[in-house]
């Protein structure tokens, strides 16, 4: 076989011979030579589109060899593109090349949002995705009770390329918060506020923070954290009580016109009277009977009280006397109730007290100005009572024992 170099354009005698040694046999054949030609290179992809991260396989053709921008020299190559790529072909048939070009386009995938979050011990969690149409829980349910912190995928595919959207929700073990909270005192129906910490949201018992007890009163506090844990915790609050005034009048029984004299015989560096006085001894002149009140602070803080009652007496004489100078109180009451006479009645009444349906039930004499009637032993109910002055009936009125 013979060889030979040349260039396109250039004519070539060729001679052929059945039998090169026999002279006269054969014949000539005039060649021009063009060169070759460029090759028609072409790209195939197995599918139109495909979802971000996926295989896709290229496929060129036209050509006796290949080299791919991505290096290969095959005449197929696998792509994961993870966006809009576009991906060149160099082809060669005998010494000619040619260069063709493919642009992947990519499926749009839905973009997913979900929530995280905390829940307490034993809790269930529930997780709401946003942005697809259906979704797919790596727990196998939106509703997930973890043991422990877990993360979990969520995925979602798109209505037109079938491309899949995912997202992560992270659900983590919250503790149960530790509530602290101080007991105290305070005075009887005064504030006091309870201060509890721990926690970042409360509930108590009371109804609020600040409570006014009247006595000894333990209140529960609930307290929540972030993930509506919850705890509790006591405060007791002691109620601090007020030392009673001891006042008295001199003389407790006056005649319109006449004087008597308040006075306490606690001390305390002041006291407020209900007359607006704040002397610890003040005079008065009531028309009528007064019930005076006095107060005072203590030593720990606490108001005391006290009040005294005059009686007064229009002094007519004991034929004039009418019931409405015979005091009853409180009515109604719980065991205890007070009969208030004048002076001239004081001596020689009496005391009749009957039940519902007329039976006496209880006598007593009334030989004080202020007389207190023990009414315990009797039963609850309506009553009632009859004072009586030397055989003559002189105030008829009810009472309620409760």
């Amino acid at each position: 076989m013979t060889t030979f170099s040349s260039t396109p354009g250039q004519i070539l005698t060729v001679q052929f011979y059945s039998d090169p040694s026999v002279e006269g046999e054969g014949f000539d054949m005039n060649v021009i030579y063009t060169g070759a030609s460029s090759p028609t290179v072409s790209i195939a992809a197995s599918s139109p589109t495909v979802c971000s991260g996926s295989p896709l396989t290229l496929t060129a053709s036209g050509a006796d060899s290949y080299v791919w921008s991505t290096s290969a020299t095959t005449s197929s190559v696998t792509v994961t593109p993870a966006g809009v790529t576009v991906y060149s072909v160099t082809g060669t048939t005998c010494a000619s090349t040619n260069t063709a070009v493919y642009t992947v386009t990519i499926s749009p995938s839905p973009s997913i949002t979900v929530n995280s979050g905390a829940v307490c011990p034993g809790g269930s969690f529930t997780i709401n995705p946003l942005g697809g149409t259906s979704y797919t829980f790596s727990s196998g349910s939106a509703v997930v009770t973890p043991t422990a912190a877990t993360t979990y995928t969520i995925w979602s595919a798109s209505t037109t390329g079938g491309c899949l959207g995912y997202a992560l929700s992270t659900v983590s073990i919250s503790g149960y918060p530790v509530i602290s909270v101080y007991s105290g005192t305070t005075c009887s129906g005064s504030p006091y506020t309870i201060n509890p910490s721990g926690a970042v949201s409360y509930t108590y018992s009371g109804g609020s923070a600040v409570v006014s007890p009247t006595v000894n009163t333990t209140y529960t506090i609930t307290g929540a954290n972030l993930a509506g844990c919850t705890s509790t915790a006591v405060c007791n609050v002691a109620v601090v009580p007020g030392t009673p005034i001891s006042a008295t009048a001199n003389p407790t029984l006056i005649c319109v016109g006449e004087s008597a004299v308040l006075s306490v015989s606690t001390t305390a560096t002041t006291y407020t009277w209900s007359t607006g006085a704040t002397s610890s001894s003040i005079s008065v002149s009531p028309t009528g009977n007064t019930v005076y009140s006095v107060s005072s602070y203590g030593t720990n803080g606490c108001l005391n009280l006290g009040n005294v009652t005059v009686l007064v007496n229009p002094c007519t004489g004991i034929d004039e006397l009418t019931p409405s100078f015979i005091s009853v109180y409180p009515n109604p009451h719980t065991g205890s109730v007070n009969f208030v006479l004048p002076y001239e009645l004081a001596q020689h009444a009496v005391i009749e007290m009957y039940d519902a349906l007329g039976k006496l039930m209880l006598k007593h004499d009334l030989t004080h100005e202020l007389n207190t009637i023990n009414m315990m032993d009797l039963p609850n109910g309506l009553y009632t009572y009859k004072v009586i002055n030397q055989s003559q009936v002189v105030k008829v009125g009810k009472l309620v024992k409760q």
